[in-house]
Order: C-alpha cells, then structure tokens, then sequence
C-alpha cells in the first residue's frame, strides 16, 4: 500500500515531461472545494432557519382546551406545571384578533393579554413595562405592526384605539364597535410574523375589555429547560391534564412552515447532491487522462512484477486524494465561515437588523460526508477499472 501511495503522489507532482496533469488534478480539487463548499453552507443555513423558527414567538409547548375557548386556570388544577421539573416557565395567554387605529389608518392585528411570566418565555417582549407603568392601558407593538398602522417610533406616536364587535347592540344608531384606548409603552422584535401583526398587553385589560372574568385565558405558553425532550413533556402533560386538554409542540403549532422547511431540505440535497456529482466528473476525467498518459509506465510495472489490483489502487488513491482531499478544504472552509457568522454576525437579513442565522448540526455534516464519500470512492473505482479496460487487455 505504501508503494502504491507513493507512486500515486508522484502522478499528483506530476513530471518535466507532462506538466499539464498537476494541472487538471488541481483544477479538479478546486471544483471539488466549490461544490462541497457551497453544500455545507446551504445545509448549515437551512438548519439556522429552522434554529431561528424554533426560538421564535411560538412557545415549545401551548396548551389550549380542546371543548372550550376560555381555560379557567383558577378552578382548574394546573399546579402540574409548576411540580415538572422539566418547565422552566409559564404563562396565562388571553389571544384576540382587533383591529387596530391611528388616525385615518386601520389594521387588523392579534392582540394577546399576557401576565407576568411571559418575559421569562420571550425575555425580549419588554412586557414588564406593562405592569410597572402608571399608563393607563399600556401596550406592547410589534415593530413591523407599528409601521404598518403609521407610526416611524413609538416615542412619537399619539396611541391606538383597539376595536372589537358588539355582542349586542341597544339600538341601530349604537356604534358597532367596543372602543380601548391604548398607550404604546415600548415595541418588541421577534424577527418573525409576530413583529407584523401582534399586539401586547395585560391579560388583565384584555379580559376586562372582552368582558371575561379574570382567571380566563385562551391558552398556556410553556418554556421547557435546555436538554428536555419536548415529545416526552407533551406525552406527560396530556396524561396528567386530561383528555379536555391538547398539548402542542412548535411544530404542531406552525405544521405548514416546518414542513416546508423539511421539504425544502430535501429538495435542495438533492440538487447539491446532483451538484457534487457533476463536480466528481472532473476528477474522473483526471483519473482517466492520467492513465491513458501513464500507459508506458503501467505497462513497465506490469513487467516488473506488480499486481492488476495494485496498479488499479494507484489510480484509485489518486481519484480518492482529489475528490476527499478538495471535499475537506471545502468542509473547513465553510466551517469556518459559519463559525465566523455565528460569533460576529457580519451578514444580516435585508431591511433587519437580524443577523443570518446559521447552525451546525451533526446530521448535515453525516449527510455531506455520506454524499461525497460514496460519489468519491464509485467514481474513483470506475475511473481506476480503465487500466484493465485500455492497457492491460491490450497486451
């Protein structure tokens, strides 16, 4: 094998006579780099949107009533919660559609009453500036809610009505609508859909503008620790809370966007898979140009003595050092360069100031290794079968 190594390393070196192979051996690595270059980083973006959906304003697990719209957490016994070792926090959440006006412009939102634990879920939401501010009916927008009903910054805007539909109405000539007079107290960024079409305030408002008792909310968020498995809390809360309840994962709560995501993921491997391959061809062609340019000096091994399979590996080792050797400056590279975006957060996305989430995982790395390893040594072994096929039969 050391013989074989060494001869194949002097083929990569090249000769005086035909110093054009080095050449094409080193455009071929380079291919190789490119492609596995740009399959790691696609692969690793993929998984930092899914990372970024997965810590954005959907909790890890909402419990809503399965008969009923309100849940009444005073009555009912959710003292569950508090005894799981696996939740690190919860919230009371009341949800309501409104619509939202500022002056002459108008706009739908999803308007929810959270309590005081809902900064431990979303450390983000500034929500205690709704509970320690003397405001009457202080409320928390959505950046891209804030923009769309008019306002530039929060400081400067005049407040905003929230509208609801009468249940009933005393007359023909009575407004149609419950009218709440809200004070922006500060804006959240989620780096979501919520930041466009979400509005917060205290549970406590919201049921008193909706006319529900306290102690209602239409659902529970729940923040798990770090390392729990959110399969085996939903399998333990649905047992405990009873069947009146359903418990639902981040997944469960958006089904639409997380299979798109796997689907895309699939798809785009797919491509890059067809990518690499179409990358291999290169350096098959090197193999093979290699060997018909080597012919002379096969043949003299032949004569001296070395094995068909031993002449076979030479190649093969050469086929396997560009294609492995290129694919792992190309996993290095895009390594780096993910680890780069991650610490620094050089690249945002467009018109945000929410740096390109990327992630590392060790299932992608299996995939690109699985991908290039397999191509790699297929071509290699067909691109090394031609000196049977042209030079050892030919005697």
């Amino acid at each position: 094998m050391l013989f074989e190594r060494f001869i194949a390393f002097r083929i990569y070196k090249g000769t005086k006579k035909n110093p054009a192979l080095p050449i094409i051996s080193v455009f071929a690595s380079i291919v190789m780099i490119v492609a596995v270059f740009s399959f790691f980083l696609i692969l690793c973006v993929f998984d930092g949107l899914r990372e970024f959906v997965s810590s954005s304003s959907s909790p890890d697990l909402l419990i809503e009533s399965k008969k009923e719209r309100f849940i009444d957490y005073i009555s009912n016994d959710f003292g569950v919660l508090e005894n799981m070792p696996e939740i690190q926090a919860f919230s009371f959440v009341f949800s309501q559609e409104m619509a939202l006006s500022n002056k002459n412009q108008t706009v739908f939102s999803n308007v929810l009453g959270v309590d005081k634990s809902f900064e431990k879920i979303f450390p983000n939401a500034n929500t205690h500036k709704l509970f320690d501010s003397n405001i009457i009916s202080p409320v928390v927008i959505g950046a891209g809610l804030l923009s769309r009903v008019g306002s530039g910054s929060y400081r400067s805007a005049e407040g905003l009505s929230l509208l609801v539909p009468r249940a009933n109405l005393s007359t023909a000539l009575d407004f149609p609508f419950k009218r709440l007079r809200g004070e922006i107290v500060d804006v959240f960024q989620f780096g979501d859909s919520a930041d466009d079409n979400t509005l917060l305030m205290s549970l406590e408002d919201v049921c008193s503008f909706m006319g529900v008792e306290k102690g209602f909310s239409t659902s529970v968020y729940l923040k798990l620790k770090n390392g729990s498995s959110r399969s085996l809390v939903k399998k333990n809360l649905e047992k405990q809370l009873g069947d009146g309840y359903s418990v639902k994962t981040k997944e469960q709560q958006n089904p639409a966007l997380y299979k798109m995501l796997k689907t895309e993921k699939v798809i785009v491997v797919f491509i890059l898979s067809l990518v690499v391959i179409i990358s291999i061809f290169n350096v098959f062609s090197s193999v093979v140009l290699t060997v018909f340019d080597k012919k002379e000096s096969i043949k003299t091994l032949k004569m001296l003595g070395s094995e068909n399979s031993s002449l076979r590996n030479i190649f093969f080792l050469q086929g396997i050092g560009i294609s492995l050797g290129g694919g792992l400056v190309g996993f290095v590279l895009s390594f780096l360069l993910v680890l780069v975006q991650k610490k620094f957060k050089l690249v945002f996305i467009p018109e945000t100031s929410i740096p390109y989430p990327v992630a590392i995982e060790l299932f992608s790395i299996l995939i690109l290794f699985a991908v290039v390893g397999f191509v790699s040594i297929v071509c290699s072994k067909i691109a090394s079968k031609t000196v049977n096929l042209f030079i050892l039969n030919s005697d």
